[in-house]
């Protein structure tokens, strides 16, 4: 038998908006109106009676009062400005598949905790749901014991785990005699939870399904923080004083080692393989045109018949960013899959937030940055220095159908570039390297894949923003629309700009000088406009 018992507020929900806004109503009743909605956190997971007396320095009777106007919004409208963390059910869901038995054990009240838990579909994964009394029990380790006696498991603790994101749950579950596994993902940081002294911290959802592990498992659990199979596999003692869970080694180490070969392989392999598709695509295309050209048209002069290459080169391009794509997709599916069961050095990602606003944002620095790197690229001269690009650019795109281009350039290849650039290399190279570094090596890269100078410094700097907007939001979505927004603007907005305007150096001064407070806005917007709640 091995149970898990789980805290709700930040561990199973993200609580914070409906517990901060309700503590920042009972406040203002109690005459200290606090407008930092943020600075009010700390009241996120720790018993509410003990938090306004240390937060506000109420005695015991202010604190009850405190508690009875926080109640009257809570009830009505705090308790459902709640949502589940994205993951949740699929570990409940594990978890239970694999033979755990589960139970929630919260500061909250009760007949709260129970009523958010059916709101949200999940309270049958739980055999029990135990939280705070209205006028009783109130602190961790009351909640802790009453879990354990409900279950039958007061004699059995070596067999018992706590799951919880803040310092009072991992020391009420000390006070009890367990161990508790820290969820940095909610209110509590890495910090504290390891200075309460967490047998192990989780960064993400995903890395709670260690729970669902043990060494009798098939496949062997890749995490060397904690020996989580002596844990579940343990019989059942007699005395409480027997705990079966063992720090092996420091927390932050990568449980699953891969040598530096393997991670360089990993790391290169989707733009090889998008490469390698490309040109043999591409490569059977050329034959086909040169077959075509010669035994059905009686062409033989080998000028033309090149001329009639490069002017299907936006075709073929197309046509084999289409057969790449199911490939890339793939390999981003497995990837989500692995990052479920293996601890990089960098998981930790904020939460998913593509909202229409960060959209807004988004659209409108991709349209400014798009404009004013173009026209800085013109008035360098840097095209002039390294004209190979122009004279690419007219034999490839003179002659091209708009549709054609429009297909091609504005929609197959952003699409295809973000999945291997942004959703691939950039995520790899983070699950090694951090954000910054991926962000970095994965725009470089790009800018490499474009084979010239005047592209690789455009690919290069636009591909900081578009992993830095991924970053940001956490969804595909967001690098592809900007990558797409900002390819229109280059095939149809900034000839938009030039009749409007002109051209020369007057001209683009001029645009840069309006898109550089459009910038400023959308990038306000995108990074950082706070998201609404």
């Amino acid at each position: 038998m091995q149970v898990i018992l789980f805290d709700l507020d930040g561990t199973l929900t993200d609580s914070g908006p409906g517990i901060m806004r309700s503590v920042q109503y009972a406040l203002e009743k109690m005459g200290r109106p606090v407008v930092d909605l943020q600075a009010l956190r700390c009241f996120v997971g720790p018993p509410l009676k003990e938090q306004f007396m240390a937060y506000a320095g109420f005695d015991d009777g202010e604190a009850l009062e405190a508690i009875r106007y926080y109640r009257e919004r809570y009830t009505d409208k705090g308790m459902f400005e709640n949502e589940v963390y994205p993951g949740i059910e699929d570990i409940l869901k594990l978890l239970v598949d694999r033979g755990r038995i589960l139970a929630v054990a919260s500061s909250k009240p009760e007949v709260y905790v129970r009523q958010i838990l059916d709101h949200f579909g999940l309270s049958g994964y739980f055999r029990e749901i135990v939280g705070a009394e209205l006028d009783g029990r109130t602190s961790k380790s009351e909640v802790i014991e009453e879990a354990l006696r409900r279950l039958g498991m007061s004699t059995h603790r070596q067999a018992v785990l706590m799951v919880g994101d803040r310092d009072y749950d991992v020391i009420g579950a000390h006070h009890c005699g367990l161990q508790c596994i820290g969820v940095a993902y909610g209110y509590g940081s890495r910090e504290e939870l390891k200075k309460a002294g967490a047998a192990y911290v989780a960064d993400s959802v995903s890395g709670l399904a260690v729970l669902a592990e043990s060494d009798e498992d098939d496949e062997t659990v890749e995490t060397n923080s904690i020996d989580m199979g002596n844990f579940l596999e343990a019989p059942l003692a007699s005395t409480s004083e027997s705990r079966s869970v063992r720090i092996v080694s420091d927390v932050q180490e990568p449980p699953y080692e891969e040598s530096v070969v393997k991670k360089i392989w990993r790391v290169i392999y989707p733009v090889l393989l998008h490469f390698a598709i490309t040109t043999a695509v591409t490569t059977v295309g050329y034959g086909f045109i040169a077959i075509v050209a010669i035994f059905l048209l009686g062409i033989t002069d080998q000028t033309e018949i090149t001329d009639m290459m490069m002017h299907g080169v936006v075709l073929l391009t197309g046509v084999a960013n289409l057969v790449s794509m199911p490939v890339q997709l793939k390999l981003i599916q497995m990837d989500e899959r692995r990052r479920k069961h293996r601890q990089y050095h960098y998981r930790r990602r904020p939460e998913r937030d593509c909202s229409a606003s960060v959209m807004l944002g988004v659209v409108l620095s991709a349209i400014a940055l798009c404009q004013i790197l173009n026209d800085l690229i013109t008035l360098s001269n840097i095209s002039e220095i390294f004209p190979g690009y122009q004279e690419t650019s007219a034999q490839v795109f003179d002659g091209q159908s708009i549709l054609m281009l429009l297909a091609v350039v504005v929609i197959v290849s952003p699409v295809i570039e973000e999945l291997v650039f942004r959703g691939l290399l950039q995520q790899r190279l983070r699950d090694y390297l951090g954000r910054g570094w991926a962000i970095v090596l994965s725009a470089v890269t790009f800018g490499v894949y474009h084979g010239n100078v005047v592209q690789f410094i455009y690919a290069s700097l636009i591909g900081v923003f578009l992993g830095c907007v991924l970053e940001r939001t956490q969804d595909m979505r967001a690098p592809i629309t900007a990558h797409i927004v900002a390819n229109l603007w280059s095939v149809m907005g900034m000839s938009i700009v030039a009749l409007v305007l002109g051209s020369g150096t007057t001209a683009a001064l001029i645009a840069d000088g309006i898109m550089v407070p459009v910038l400023a806005v959308g990038m306000w917007l995108t990074f950082f406009r706070a998201p609404v709640r």
